[in-house]
């Protein structure tokens, strides 16, 4: 299987599943997190994780993510599964027996050996126990399998502590912290300023 359908397999969106990572330095401002990122995605971090934030929108948190995810499936025998956290707990707001609802629950299932998660958009959807429990139980799970983790935010790790709350913020923190490279994403919103 070429890298491209491993790539479709994997979950990474269509408009990335052709990036390099050339295509990604195209300011200043994101030079130190390609750098960092792309190192993480060879190996050379101690880091399981990488917990790529943003304080703004379109900066290419995505972009990096799915370029690492890109060099890990070229270069090491790993499976990934990306998951987009707005569309995955969405579909798990549907009725039980929905085919988008039992997708979503099977797409939270323990990770395996040999497998990288990748967790997109991390904080998009309200901050609720049963939208965040979720996404505990698959961090949780990372950290206790050691399993190689990407995530993507709009918040530092602080920020997401407080934002999701007494109950789950701090536990994933706490997590991710121990777990993750943590690495700001600056620069424009491409969208908006292309």
């Amino acid at each position: 299987m070429n890298l491209t359908a491993r790539a479709a397999a994997a979950g990474v969106p269509a408009i990335y599943r052709a990036l390099v990572w050339e295509s990604i330095i195209e300011e200043e401002a994101n030079a130190e997190a390609v750098a960092a990122a792309r190192a993480w995605a060879a190996g050379d971090s101690k880091a399981l994780g990488l917990y790529l934030w943003s304080e703004g929108y379109g900066a290419g948190k995505t972009m990096i993510a799915a370029a690492a995810v890109l060099q890990i499936l070229a270069e090491r025998p790993l499976w990934v599964r990306w998951l987009d956290c707005s569309r995955l707990l969405t579909d798990l707001n549907l009725p039980f027996g929905n085919p988008q609802y039992e997708e979503a629950a099977a797409q939270l299932r323990r990770p395996k050996n040999g497998e990288v998660i990748v967790l997109d958009d991390i904080d998009k959807l309200p901050a609720t126990d049963r939208n965040i429990q979720p996404i505990f139980t698959l961090v949780n799970d990372c950290v206790g399998e050691q399993t190689p983790l990407i995530i993507t935010a709009n918040r530092h790790l602080d920020a997401l502590a407080k934002d999701f709350g007494r109950r789950f913020g701090q536990a994933i923190s706490s997590r991710l912290v121990g777990h993750c490279l943590d690495v700001e994403v600056r620069g424009r919103d491409r969208r908006v300023d292309p």
